[in-house]
C-alpha cells in the first residue's frame, strides 16, 4: 500500500511539475511556439514508430489543406525550408540513421532509384547552372529545389512504409486527405471565397461560371483513381453506396477546376481501366455508377427547388464550351490560352536550342513579359511540365524523369494482378492509372513542376514501389527477381523489373 501511495504521489508531482511548465512557456513563449515544439517531438518519434503518419502529414502541408501560414518558411542563410520540407528530410535522415545504426535494417532498393537520384541531381546542377549564368542569388535559385525535393519521398516510404499494416494507412489517409481537400474545394466554391481556410488558392469567374484553382487538385485526383481501383479489385467492400458518394465528392471537386486536362485525362484512364478489368470486377466497378447518377438526379432537384439552377447550368455550360472549343478552329485564336502558350514555346525552344544539356537553370527567366505589368513569375512558368523540365535543366533532368516515370507506370501495369493483398492491389492499379494520366495532363498543365501538385507523385512513387517490392520479396511477383545482399549495408534487398 505505502509502495502505491509512493508511485501515485511521483505521478501526482511529476504532472504537476510538467503542467506548470507548459504553463510557464505558454506565459513566455506563446502558444503558437509551445504546440510547434510538441508538434516537432512527435514528428521527431513517430518518423520511428509509423512515418506513414509523417508522410501523410507533410502531404496536408503541402497540398494546401493546412493553411499555409502554418507551413512556415525557416531561412538556413542559403535558402528557405518550409515546415513539409524538414518533414521529409527528416524521414531521409531517419532511413540514413537506420541504415547505419541498425544490423537488422533491410535497405531497399527499386529500379527507379537511379532515376530518381539523377533527377534530382539535375536540378542540384539547375541551381549552379542560374547562378553561375546569371546574377541570381544562391537562395533565389535553390526554391525550384527545394520544391523537387518531393520526388527524394520515393526512399524513405520504401524503406520505411515497408509492411501492409503502414501501406493500407498510408492509401486509406490519402483517400481521406483528398477527401477533405474535395469538400474544401467545394465550400470554397459555393460561398466564393478563395483561400478560405489559407493562401494558394483563387476563384475566378465567367458569365455565371466559378472556377477554382487548387494545388490539391492533383491529390484529389489520385485519390479518386485509387478509389475507383480499389473498387473493382477489392471484393470485401460491402460499402457500395458511400463508396459511390465518396466517387462523386471527389469527381465534384475536380468538375470544379474546369480543366479540360483533367477531364480528358480522368475520362481516358477510367477507359483503360473499364479494358484491363476481368467481366467481374468490372460488374462490380460498374453498379457503382447508377448510385451516382442517382444521388445527381436528387442533387439537381434540391438546386432547381434552392433555385440555384442558374449556377448549375452556367457551370456545366462553361465546362461543355470549353471542351468543344478544343476541337473547332477557335482554339487558335488569340482569345484562346493556346495561342499564348504558342509563344511560350517559341521563347522556351530557343533557350532549350542553345543549352540544351544542362538547360537554364533555376529560377530563371526564359522571355520578356508578353504586356507591362506582366508579374515576373509568369516568365519562368511554361505551360508544359516536360519542357519545363527541359528548359530548366536540360536532358540531364528530362531524361531521368521520363525513365523513372515509365519506369513505376510500366511495372505497375505489368505486375498488379500479381499483388496479393485486395486493398493494395487496387491502390497500386488506380495510382498507376493516375500518375499516367497526369503524364498526359502535363502536355497542358505543368503539375509535375508545381508547388503543392507536384507532392502528391513522389508520394505515388513511393508506395507503389513499396507494394512491388513487398511481394516481390513475397515471391508473388513472376518476372522479378531478388538479387542476394551487398556487402556494403548490412540485411541489404533489392529488386529488379524483369
Amino acid at each position: 500500500m505505502r509502495t502505491l501511495t509512493a508511485f501515485i504521489s511521483r505521478r501526482l508531482v511529476a504532472s504537476i511539475a510538467v503542467g506548470v511548465a507548459l504553463g510557464l512557456l505558454f506565459a513566455v513563449a506563446g502558444p503558437m511556439v509551445v504546440f510547434g515544439g510538441l508538434a516537432t517531438i512527435a514528428i521527431g518519434v513517430l518518423a520511428f514508430t509509423s512515418p506513414e503518419m509523417v508522410v501523410l502529414a507533410l502531404l496536408c502541408f503541402a497540398s494546401g489543406l493546412i493553411p499555409d501560414r502554418y507551413n512556415q518558411s525557416v531561412d538556413l542563410l542559403v535558402g528557405h525550408l518550409q515546415v513539409s520540407d524538414l518533414m521529409l528530410i527528416w524521414l531521409l535522415l531517419v532511413v540514413v540513421i537506420r541504415a547505419l545504426g541498425e544490423r537488422s535494417f533491410q535497405f531497399t532498393r527499386t529500379p527507379i532509384d537511379k532515376p530518381v537520384a539523377l533527377f534530382f541531381g539535375a536540378y542540384s546542377v539547375g541551381v549552379l547552372t542560374a547562378v553561375l549564368g546569371s546574377d541570381l542569388s544562391f537562395s533565389d535559385a535553390t526554391y525550384e529545389a527545394r520544391t523537387m525535393i518531393y520526388y527524394l519521398a520515393l526512399f524513405p516510404i520504401v524503406n520505411l512504409v515497408n509492411t501492409k499494416e503502414r501501406l493500407v494507412r498510408l492509401s486509406k489517409g490519402i483517400l481521406t486527405i483528398g477527401l477533405l481537400l474535395a469538400i474544401l474545394m467545394l465550400i470554397e466554391t459555393s460561398l466564393e471565397a478563395p483561400a478560405l481556410l489559407g493562401g494558394g488558392h483563387s476563384i475566378s469567374r465567367g458569365s455565371g461560371s466559378v472556377r477554382i484553382y487548387h494545388p490539391g487538385y492533383t491529390t484529389v485526383y489520385v485519390a479518386l483513381m485509387g478509389l475507383l481501383g480499389r473498387v473493382a479489385l477489392d471484393d470485401r467492400q460491402r460499402s457500395m453506396h458511400l463508396n459511390a458518394v465518396l466517387a462523386l465528392v471527389l469527381g465534384s471537386a475536380l468538375f470544379l477546376t474546369l480543366g479540360r486536362n483533367v477531364l480528358v485525362s480522368g475520362a481516358l484512364m477510367i477507359v483503360f481501366l473499364a479494358t484491363i478489368l476481368r467481366k467481374p470486377e468490372l460488374t462490380r466497378l460498374s453498379q457503382h455508377f447508377p448510385i451516382i447518377a442517382l444521388i445527381v438526379v436528387m442533387l439537381a432537384s434540391v438546386i432547381t427547388l434552392a433555385d440555384k439552377q442558374t449556377w448549375f447550368l452556367a457551370q456545366s455550360r462553361e465546362y461543355v464550351d470549353r471542351l468543344s472549343r478544343m476541337f473547332s478552329s477557335d482554339i487558335l485564336s488569340t482569345s484562346e490560352t493556346l495561342a499564348f502558350r504558342l509563344e511560350e514555346l517559341k521563347f522556351a525552344w530557343r533557350q532549350i536550342a542553345g543549352h540544351p544539356l544542362l538547360g537554364i537553370g533555376l529560377n530563371n527567366p526564359y522571355r520578356p513579359p508578353f504586356y507591362p505589368g506582366e508579374p515576373q513569375g509568369l516568365s519562368l512558368y511554361v505551360h508544359n511540365g516536360y519542357i519545363s523540365i527541359l528548359l530548366k535543366t536540360g536532358l540531364l533532368g528530362l531524361l531521368p524523369f521520363i525513365w523513372f516515370s515509365l519506369n513505376c507506370v510500366r511495372g505497375t501495369l505489368q505486375h498488379w494482378r500479381d499483388i496479393e493483398h485486395p486493398l493494395l492491389r487496387g491502390t497500386a492499379l488506380g495510382f498507376a492509372l493516375a500518375y499516367l494520366g497526369m503524364m498526359i495532363s502535363n502536355l497542358v498543365a505543368p503539375s509535375f513542376v508545381e508547388p503543392g501538385s507536384l507532392v502528391i507523385f513522389g508520394i505515388v512513387l513511393g508506395i507503389n514501389e513499396s507494394i512491388l517490392a513487398q511481394n516481390s520479396n513475397a515471391g508473388n511477383l513472376h518476372g522479378r527477381t531478388v538479387p542476394p545482399p551487398r556487402p556494403l549495408i548490412a540485411g541489404y534487398r533489392s529488386y529488379s523489373a524483369g
